[in-house]
């Protein structure tokens, strides 16, 4: 049919074949982002109760009281106190009359005390007389006779009735009971007073007193 003219014409589509045999796994795809998008807030909860003073809403009530524990060392001792007053033992012996120095650097003496085993504050004061001229240097002590505490010493110009007293003080330990004298002398002779010669207010104008410490 060499010039004929033939027209194609399709026909219907036949039935879709059975299915064919899974293909082989295709490899893994790359990892997707770790965390995804955030979601929406959520919705705000109810409000809590207002506090009230004096309630605690979150403590409960307190516990009973633990067990003592051991009593602890006995701490270190403190400083001394300070002493007490104690009783105080004063003695005092005044001249009554007057001793005459009828020797010249001899000893006369003007008031004793008998003092106790123990430690003394020791007073002494002794006034002298020259009636006559002729200077004078009187010597005075608190002694017992051969172990001497305390002295004391004056020049008198060549003055008629020339008169002075003496002051001592010390300290003394004593290991037994003692006789502790108050003594004058001079270099020429005088007078051991009672009491003043002018203005006197009675015999205290020679005495010794002592007053126990220890």
């Amino acid at each position: 049919m060499g010039n004929s003219l033939y027209k194609a014409v399709a026909g219907k589509s036949g039935a879709p074949g059975p299915p064919g045999p899974q293909g082989p796994r295709g490899p893994m795809g790359p990892a997707g982002p770790a965390n995804g998008p955030a979601g929406p807030q959520g919705i705000a909860g109810p409000a809590g109760n207002t506090p009230v003073k004096g309630v605690d809403y979150f403590d409960g009530d307190p516990g009973a009281p633990g067990t003592p524990g051991a009593q602890g060392p006995q701490g270190p001792p403190g400083e001394p106190g300070v002493a007490g007053l104690s009783t105080i033992t004063g003695l005092n012996s005044k001249l009554s009359s007057d001793v005459s120095i009828a020797a010249a650097n001899t000893w006369y003496t003007g008031a004793t005390l008998t003092l106790a085993a123990g430690t003394w504050l020791v007073m002494g004061q002794i006034t002298v007389l020259r009636s006559t001229t002729t200077a004078i240097t009187f010597s005075s002590r608190i002694s017992t006779g051969s172990v001497h505490y305390a002295s004391a010493g004056s020049y008198r110009a060549s003055v008629a009735n020339n008169i002075t007293t003496m002051n001592m003080y010390t300290i003394i330990t004593l290991a037994a009971q003692i006789n502790i004298l108050l003594q004058a002398t001079a270099n020429q002779t005088g007078t051991i007073k009672a009491a003043l010669v002018t203005n006197g207010m009675g015999a205290n104008a020679t005495q010794l007193t002592a007053i126990k410490l220890i």
